[in-house]
């Protein structure tokens, strides 16, 4: 799937679904324990659901949430319990990265995810790709793309 996601400081979250399952669908996350879903443009987005934060319909297929899709909560992420190192990363849209690969001590609270590799760019210093596995078989990949800051 692909998402245009716009986050706003302290804790508000929008997000529409670009390409993929539920086209056009748009979420809205104020920080608290709901998310306000719509579908579709015209008359149809005026017809909202309230659904909690952790509703599958709003949810990822291992159970991750639209609050952690932040920068902010991938690097705090990143602080859990486990192994953690850091070598150069990949070219990634002609920027180098520097690659911050996390080994978890509980893999089960972690989506089953055995090792994630968090690419910083070294000119913005913001991800611009988060990579999970379980085992050696690639479950997760969230790309970054189009950042624009807003000071």
């Amino acid at each position: 799937m692909v998402f245009d996601y716009s986050f706003t400081k302290p804790s508000s979250v929008t997000t529409r679904v670009v390409e993929g399952a539920n086209k056009g669908a748009r979420l809205a996350w104020d920080g608290g324990s709901t998310v306000v879903v719509r579908r579709g443009g015209g008359l149809l987005s005026m017809f909202k659901k309230t659904v909690s934060l952790h509703d599958p319909l709003v949810t990822t297929i291992r159970g991750s949430t639209v609050d952690e899709l932040g920068f902010g909560a991938i690097l705090a992420h990143s602080q859990q319990p486990g192994v953690l190192s850091q070598t150069g990363g990949g070219v990634i849209d002609g920027a180098a990265t520097e690659a911050v690969t996390l080994i978890p001590t509980h893999p089960a609270f972690d989506a089953r995810l055995t090792r994630e590799v968090i690419e910083i760019s070294k000119k913005t210093h913001l991800p611009t790709r988060v990579l999970g596995y379980e085992g050696s078989i690639l479950v997760r990949k969230i790309d970054f793309a189009n950042i624009h800051l807003v000071l």
